[in-house]
């Protein structure tokens, strides 16, 4: 649901605001394999030169973001590839 990528890239795009975060939001993007068993997928990516900053952002955003309940988020702290 790309709505669903579009409405949490613009939660974090306003925490980073009120916290005048430097963390750097990239997507949401299309992922690698786009659909996995008639699902789509996208990706959002975070970057930040600052582990503790990075992680609190992650944190408010699980507090904060409500989606539809046929949208799954998986966070993956240090990912090993962007499959």
């Amino acid at each position: 649901m790309e709505k669903g990528a579009t409405t949490a890239a613009a939660l974090l795009h306003r925490l980073k605001r009120e916290a005048k975060s430097r963390v750097e939001i990239l997507g949401p993007v299309s992922s690698p394999l786009a659909m996995i068993r008639g699902r789509y997928r996208r990706q959002i990516l975070l970057k930040s030169g600052q582990r503790p900053e990075l992680h609190r952002m992650i944190a408010r955003f699980r507090g904060q973001v409500k989606l539809p309940s046929v949208v799954r988020i998986t966070i993956d702290i240090d990912p090993l590839d962007m499959l």
